[in-house]
């Protein structure tokens, strides 16, 4: 099973890694590092610089971490990028979402209409992308989990994991 971590300008550090290393461990898989331009991308709070993998767009994985971070505003708007992970979606990836990259899932227009987990920074965005602001710290749609933050997203990719291994993703 292939698992990919989407990481651009302004990545939260946390939020790559934590989530990333449940699923890495729970499905026998080390994780390709996904960027958006850069040969390496770093990270904030802490800092911690990563190394890419290979750029995005050539990549298909199963399972996607997109860790949210001052860059993710930005990278929803980016068109190309929208219509990979809209892509993804279609092909029946799942997908984990931390703090402000749900707004990332909600740029490619499937989750409008539903609950949508994320960063409260991100509320009036995720609101004019047609998605509903919850309240609460994790939140499913097919398969597509957005969560709030790093301790939610650890919950989220156990979740993933689970239906990955014990039974078909929703």
């Amino acid at each position: 099973m292939e698992i990919g971590v989407l990481l651009g300008v302004g990545v939260a550090t946390r939020e790559a890694i934590a989530p990333t290393e449940i699923l890495e461990n729970a499905l026998g898989s080390r994780a390709i590092r996904l960027g958006t331009s850069a040969a390496s991308v770093t990270g904030h709070d802490p800092a911690h610089r990563f190394e890419i993998d290979a750029h995005y767009s050539v990549s298909h994985p199963d399972v996607l971490v997109i860790p949210g971070g001052f860059g993710a505003l930005e990278a929803s708007v980016d068109a190309r990028l929208v219509g990979w992970l809209d892509g993804l979606i279609g092909a029946g990836s799942a997908m984990l979402t931390v703090s402000t990259g749900s707004l990332l899932a909600c740029a490619t227009g499937r989750l409008v209409g539903q609950s949508v987990a994320g960063h409260w920074l991100c509320t009036t965005h995720v609101r004019a992308l047609g998605s509903i602001p919850s309240p609460y710290p994790m939140e499913t749609y097919g398969r597509v989990v957005t969560t709030s933050g790093t301790a939610a997203a650890l919950g989220g990719a156990a979740f993933i994991a689970d239906l990955a291994r014990w039974g078909p993703m929703p």
